[in-house]
């Protein structure tokens, strides 16, 4: 990110004129391996095949340019649910994940949440100041519904996979989530300290909806 930005300004960007951030440049995938930090052993096999998954999910259709992070999709505030208890702290921020938990999402000896990897390069990496490295881990405060805060690290595990783990156990564990909840990741930036954070909105299995944050 390249100088400070006006508040209001981008408040008036994010929900006004759909626009976001300048982009940066995304890493490049370097290697992989087997072993992970902070989840233990995990099958590399497993993991490839829910990452695969996870890319076929859809996705807004979004344009990068030298200058500005265009989403195309169409949206205003009370289609963003899960930011809208926000929008007073909202300095920018990114199109809204979507996913489907899955067993290994909710197994707490790996402790983390797998990202959509297209999802993440497209709409949260373009939040990422220069000097947060995804690869070393960036410490984030992740709020529920209540505005509870749970400390977790956005990672990019061996140049392949996006997650967030660390604290990721206390938070489904806290929620009783479950295989096949839906959960909805959102990424932003405060308007007040300027540090990245998430919030995290959930569906249970049969739509009983325990947290919302609209």
């Amino acid at each position: 990110m390249q100088g400070e930005k006006d508040p209001q300004k981008w408040h008036e960007n994010i929900f006004g004129n759909k626009r976001c951030k300048h982009s940066q440049n995304i890493a490049e995938e370097l290697g992989e391996a087997s072993r992970f930090k902070d989840g233990g052993d995990v099958s590399l096999e497993n993991l490839d095949q829910e990452a695969e998954f996870l890319s076929e999910s859809s996705s807004p259709e979004v344009c990068f340019s030298s200058q500005e992070h265009l989403i195309r999709d169409s949206y205003s505030p009370s289609s963003l649910p899960a930011m809208e208890n926000f929008r007073e702290y909202i300095l920018e921020h990114g199109e809204p994940l979507h996913k489907k938990l899955t067993t290994s999402d909710v197994n707490v000896n790996q402790n983390r949440l797998l990202l959509n990897k297209n999802h993440v390069e497209k709409s949260f990496l373009p939040l990422l100041k220069n000097d947060e490295n995804i690869e070393r881990g960036i410490q984030v405060p992740v709020y529920d519904a209540h505005q509870n805060t749970f400390s977790l690290t956005f990672k990019k595990w061996t140049n392949k996979y996006y997650v967030l783990n660390g604290g990721w156990k206390d938070f489904f564990q806290v929620h009783k989530l479950q295989k096949d909840d839906s959960i909805t990741v959102c990424i932003f930036r405060h308007s007040s300290h300027n540090k990245l954070c998430f919030a995290l909105d959930y569906k249970k299995i049969g739509g009983d909806k325990i947290q919302n944050l609209s």
